[in-house]
């Protein structure tokens, strides 16, 4: 199935379940592979909810890969990388990494990584980041 086939179901698929969630069918999903595009807006009226991804174990100057925008991550002992090891999405991408472990993970602002010094993630800290395609620029934190 070519490109723009996966695209066309994708947003027939996306419309079905926008309706559906107008008539009051319940809590509906919808994931299509390399995104939905075409919409000039969308609009979301209630809760968005990223799904929460397997968590991804970092290592001393590791690459972090991450496969969703909620990123959860652990680590066997405290562990330092650089922010350049934040492999770098699209343009328009929110990344929200979660340290569910209980070692520090500490990303240094280096290369890619745009932030007001280093990042530390602490137990159940979190870091949010916007991609521009080139750069992560850190747009919030929580120090839990």
């Amino acid at each position: 199935m070519n490109k723009q086939v996966k695209l066309f179901l994708a947003s027939i698929a996306f419309a079905l379940l926008l309706v559906a969630g107008l008539l009051g069918m319940g809590e509906q999903s919808v994931g299509a592979q390399g995104g939905v595009t075409g919409f000039a807006n969308l609009r979301i009226t209630n809760f968005y909810r990223a799904q929460p991804r397997t968590a991804l174990t970092v290592t001393m100057n590791g690459t972090v890969n991450s496969t969703g925008t909620y990123q959860r991550l652990t680590a066997a002992g405290a562990v330092a990388t650089s922010g350049a090891s934040i492999t770098v999405k699209p343009a328009g991408t929110i990344l929200t990494l979660i340290n569910v472990g209980s070692n520090t993970i500490t990303f240094t602002e280096t290369g890619t990584l745009v932030s007001a010094g280093n990042i530390a993630l602490g137990a159940n800290d979190a870091a949010t980041l916007y991609s521009d395609g080139t750069n992560w620029y850190q747009v919030s934190a929580s120090n839990n």
